[in-house]
């Protein structure tokens, strides 16, 4: 779940998605309203990004690959590589450390299987966004939390762009197996940036013409303050 760039005027701006709930991302989508950071990520220092803090889990327990609430939003499915009960007791207090033990449901977490640690998403999503985003056509990037893996919006289907992007991604050495391609449609500002906005950090709400489906990760999108 998280952190997206969209390409726009020749602008690339931080994307992220709105957090519903305890404040993760949902299964069956989101909801659209400002993202908001955890107490621990802005007091007492520079502002981090979820992405910053869910590196800080993994740094913490490297089989963490991800998180997201189930659809009855009591207990936080955990994307973990290994799920043997000491590696899930490890990320359970790994994730109240770094989020708070409030941000854990009354149901707690659950373990499922994931393929890839999030700080190896991370790795390729930071060698990825900006040469993918030069493509035309190609929308947005993200590390999806909920699918664990890294996503590329697209404003339509486009057999040439896609394989533009595979061509990209092959340099990159970056698996074609670890992305999903999303039709979303074009993007648009619901607010400008003269517009007063506050505060920053909240960002500017964006609205897409054509939505994807409620299952997945693109329904809403936060523009961050930059």
């Amino acid at each position: 779940m998280k952190r997206r760039r969209l390409a726009t005027a020749g602008l690339v701006a931080v994307l992220t998605v709105g957090l519903g709930g305890c404040g993760f991302f949902t299964e069956t989508g989101l909801e659209p309203q400002e993202r908001e950071l955890q107490p621990q990520a802005i007091s007492g220092g520079p502002m981090r990004t979820l992405d910053d803090l869910f590196a800080e889990v993994a740094r913490r327990v490297p089989a963490f690959g991800g998180m997201f609430l189930s659809e009855d939003e009591q207990t936080l499915q955990v994307y973990l590589t290994d799920l043997r009960p000491p590696v899930v007791a490890a990320a359970q207090a790994a994730i109240a450390a770094v989020f708070g033990a409030q941000r854990i449901p009354q149901g707690g977490i659950r373990g499922i299987q994931g393929q890839y640690g999030f700080l190896q998403l991370k790795e390729w999503y930071d060698r990825m966004w900006a040469a993918v985003l030069a493509i035309p056509e190609v929308a947005l990037t993200d590390i999806d939390d909920a699918k664990n893996r890294l996503t590329i919006g697209l404003e339509r289907m486009n057999e040439e762009i896609l394989k533009l992007i595979k061509q990209e991604l092959q340099k990159l050495r970056i698996p074609h197996e670890a992305v999903n391609f999303e039709e979303i449609g074009p993007i648009k500002f619901a607010a400008t940036l003269r517009d007063r906005v506050r505060p920053v950090v909240g960002g500017l709400l964006l609205k897409s013409e054509k939505l994807v489906p409620s299952d997945s990760m693109l329904s809403a999108s936060v523009l961050r303050g930059l």
